[in-house]
């Protein structure tokens, strides 16, 4: 399994907005597809205008096909006026995980 990892910083005031508007309907959006069986979004309790999110991808290919969709360009061209900063990517390999049994 491909797993991203992404950190975002909000501009100053932003974070309900982020939060509300495009995260939310972001994890909605991936919750829904073939190859994705864990898509999340959390906001860092120390650090409240920084969110992280934690997707897991079946491979590469269901990643890119997840950043080609229409709808995800546009929530990611909207988070442009809502972040401080260009956020920081990990990727990692995960042998699995338990728990994700919506068999994608």
């Amino acid at each position: 399994m491909l797993v991203p990892i992404v950190h975002q910083t909000t501009a100053s005031g932003r974070a309900i907005e982020l939060e509300a508007a495009a995260l939310r309907q972001l994890v909605a959006h991936a919750s829904t597809k073939v190859g994705v069986p864990f898509y999340g979004a959390a906001k860092l309790q120390q650090q409240p205008d920084t969110f992280m999110l934690c997707e897991y991808y079946a491979d590469r290919a269901a990643f890119d096909n997840h950043l080609a969709q229409p709808a995800v360009k546009v929530l990611l061209r909207s988070f442009d006026s809502l972040i401080a900063s260009t956020p920081q990517l990990t990727f990692c390999d995960s042998p699995g995980c338990s728990g994700l049994s919506r068999g994608h």
